[in-house]
């Protein structure tokens, strides 16, 4: 612990404070488990969504449509523009979203109409 406050110091930086990290993964992992939540927590709790989006549409729709993809533009809004892993994070959002979208029905559509499921008769 002392090494690790001397080595901040000589660096000029300041030592996080006890559990800033813990929460930042506990917030990590609300917005992969449930973007939608992370969005509602982050619209009552913070700025972050007018400072990134200055205006409520685009964070409503992204809401509804793209959760994903409006945490990663959020993100890399609010460090300072989305370009270079946060573009990387971006267009997988998008990726991740889409296939959400649209990748499930494809899905079903395809495996109830071969015959994978058989019902059992009462």
């Amino acid at each position: 612990m002392a090494r690790r406050l001397a080595t901040a110091k000589l660096y000029g930086r300041q030592q996080p404070k006890k559990g800033g990290q813990a929460m930042g993964c506990v917030v990590l992992l609300l917005a992969v488990l449930a973007p939608r939540v992370a969005i509602v927590l982050i619209f009552f709790l913070t700025d972050w969504l007018q400072q990134a989006y200055h205006g409520i549409v685009w964070p409503v729709l992204g809401f509804i449509f793209m959760p994903y993809t409006t945490l990663a533009w959020m993100g890399g809004m609010l460090s300072g523009g989305v370009q270079g892993g946060w573009a990387l994070l971006v267009i997988l959002a998008i990726v991740v979203d889409l296939l959400h979208l649209f990748g499930g029905s494809h899905y079903h559509r395809h495996f109830y109409h071969r015959g994978h499921v058989h019902h059992v008769e009462p």
